[in-house]
């Protein structure tokens, strides 16, 4: 459910500018009471020119995302041959997209999502016969190079033996006990002084559980006391964060930490790099808990701030490559000079433990579904990729990736005094979405994963099924679990039959009952059954006016409803209750509050005078606010 944060908020009268050509047509059809059925190429049309998959020249598809971004929708057009083209046609470029959309020069703006239907149709038009000139891997690299976000789709197989993944230990070779030399993920999560020792993880050595467990008990773990009584207590209370962050992972994992109590200042630039759908609504759900500050960290007053804030900090998490990093003074050396208590986190979309030659190329979750091959399988074919999620699956892995390496870095800090360096990125995340099939050896034979629009589930044990009432339930059980089919109503005799004639039997006595039923009746005999919800559904029925609670004794689903929303609008989103610890106090978080707020206050508490912040804002090295709106119009 966190990784569907950003899936599931629900904005209430959402400015018409926020608005894609797909949840526009959503909107139609149920007004006009219109099926849900359009095709896959119509769907296709309804998608933004700056967030969608090409053909190229040899007949791969190759995946753009950048929509959002002031510069990279203008790389993107640049390269393509298509940027002076266009803008002779009237397409505009507004210096100040947080301005009502209004006041614009025309009705859109590149750098903007979503586009209007006739710029979207006319660009993807004119973007669909430029690609076909060069090949996806030529078009891999000139989009690498010029910092655009992109990637060929891929089949899983072909990122489990790509150079990039085998260089950087993303992919690492063992030796298994049973199936021999094998290729798995490497680290997820690791910190930089021991990420080589995670590339070579010793041999399994196979013993039983008692033994295990008698070993496990004769350990003695240090740890730090918990005021087991005390429900003001948060793990991280008192850790102060700097978060420098955009777009979702970076920002998601300065989230995380404030939750447990630790207090996170959000740093964006003083002029925004991004639109408001980027910025605004996204950090509905990641700004929460957090005081912003905007500075233009490259010189003046602004790197002086940004220095400062670095010095007062006691983590400070960045996705940014690593030129950018050595830049700010904020690598191995130059935190030492500045910090040399702090432990820095960095979150990117490539790395892995070793440098490789797609290392600093930028990019977002959509660009890693496509590197993995998520969409090829989601999809089923080259020419019909499709997305595990829109937004934010990966990206909120990631940010609890960087999160879990500053916990372990902060507890190695307590237990030893060395200060680490905490590591993930959005590829290596990409493993644990595929973990049952991301995996290779000499006799494995055709990656034969479920995968298209059309499949329904692994095998007659573990797939979708259709019931009397009209819902899907998921049936999740496994060879193991088949004695107990017995035990329910209905599924008397299921043991006896033949594996091929399992699916057959499920399939018309599942039509005889309806769906909650069945989940009662399996769920009574020990067998994982649960209905197929909708997101939209399942939030009608499990939010609650909010009370400033996290939702952690709430169960599988809790959603709290903001009517009175720093934005204006009533906003309804998922609550923080994704961790339930039983020794830590989970912080019910307060509502994001407007980029720039708490500029004046951070600059006062840093020592500075009125003056100094107004002269500050009148030179642009600070600002206090990205404009007059909280979400503009």
């Amino acid at each position: 459910m966190e990784s569907l944060c950003y899936n599931s908020i629900e904005i209430e009268d959402l400015p018409e500018r926020y608005l894609t050509q797909r949840e526009v047509e959503i909107q139609r059809r149920r007004v006009e009471g219109i099926p849900m059925n359009m095709g896959y190429e119509e769907l296709q049309e309804l998608l933004d020119p700056f967030y969608r998959s090409y053909m190229y020249k040899d007949g791969r598809m190759f995946y753009v995302v950048c929509p959002s971004h002031k510069h990279h929708a203008k790389r993107c057009l640049e390269v393509l041959g298509l940027y002076d083209e266009l803008i002779e046609e009237g397409l505009t470029e507004e210096e100040d997209t947080y301005i009502p959309s209004s006041q614009w020069q025309s009705d859109t703006s590149l750098g903007v999502y979503p586009m209007p239907k006739y710029w979207a149709d006319h660009i993807a038009e004119k973007m669909k016969g430029a690609f076909l000139k060069r090949t996806s891997k030529e078009w891999q690299k000139i989009f690498g190079k010029r910092g655009i976000p992109g990637a060929p789709q891929r089949w899983l197989q072909e990122w489990i033996h790509d150079d990039h993944a085998e260089t950087t230990g993303l992919m690492i070779e063992v030796e298994d006990p049973t199936y021999g030399k094998m290729i798995q993920p490497g680290p997820i999560v690791w910190l930089e002084e021991c990420g080589e020792q995670m590339l070579q993880p010793k041999p399994p050595k196979l013993v039983d559980f008692d033994e295990a467990f008698k070993k496990l008990k004769s350990i003695k773990t240090k740890l730090p006391s918990v005021k087991e009584t005390d429900e003001t207590y948060g793990w991280l209370d008192g850790i102060k964060v700097l978060d420098l962050c955009n777009v979702i992972a970076g920002p998601h994992s300065a989230a995380y930490l404030a939750r447990f109590g630790a207090e996170v200042i959000k740093l964006d630039p003083a002029s925004p790099l991004y639109d408001s759908w980027n910025t605004v609504i996204y950090g509905m759900s990641q700004m929460v808990g957090k005081q912003s500050i905007l500075a233009d960290i490259r010189y003046g007053q602004g790197r002086e701030v940004f220095e400062q804030l670095v010095r007062s900090a006691d983590v400070i998490v960045w996705n940014a490559t690593d030129t950018q990093i050595k830049k700010m003074g904020l690598d191995t050396e130059g935190l030492k000079a500045l910090n040399p208590e702090a432990i820095f986190c960095k979150l990117d979309c490539f790395s892995g433990v070793r440098k490789g030659p797609c290392s600093d190329f930028i990019g977002y979750d959509d660009v890693v579904q496509a590197s993995t091959g998520i969409m090829l399988r989601c999809g089923g074919a080259m020419d019909t990729p499709e997305e595990h999620a829109h937004v934010g699956t990966i990206d909120v892995m990631c940010g609890f990736g960087g999160a879990m390496s500053i916990g372990v870095a902060l507890y190695q800090k307590y237990r030893t005094g060395q200060i680490g360096r905490g590591r993930t990125s959005l590829v290596a995340n990409s493993a644990l979405l595929q973990i049952p099939y991301c995996y290779d050896f000499e006799k494995r034979g055709l990656f034969e994963e479920p995968s298209g629009r059309e499949t329904n589930g692994h095998d007659e044990l573990t797939r979708f099924y259709y019931t009397s009432s009209g819902n899907y339930l998921l049936l999740n059980a496994y060879e193991g679990d088949v004695k107990n089919f017995e035990k329910v109503e209905g599924l008397e005799g299921f043991s006896q039959l033949d594996k091929d004639d399992r699916a057959a039997f499920l399939s018309n006595v599942f039509q005889k009952a309806p769906a909650h039923d069945w989940i009662e009746r399996l769920q009574a005999a020990d067998i994982a059954a649960v209905i197929c919800a909708d997101i939209n559904a399942l939030r009608a029925e499990y939010s609650h006016p909010a009370n400033n609670t996290p939702g952690t004794d709430r169960g599988s689903y809790s959603f709290s409803i903001y009517e009175d929303h720093p934005s204006g609008h009533r906003v309804t989103q998922l609550d923080p209750y994704a961790i339930r610890p039983s020794d830590s106090k989970i912080y019910a978080l307060s509502r994001p509050e407007k980029f720039g707020k708490s500029t004046r206050q951070i600059m006062l508490d840093l020592g500075y005078s009125e003056s100094d912040i107004e002269t500050g804002i009148a030179s642009g090295s600070l600002s206090d606010s990205w404009g007059d709106e909280f979400l503009p119009s």
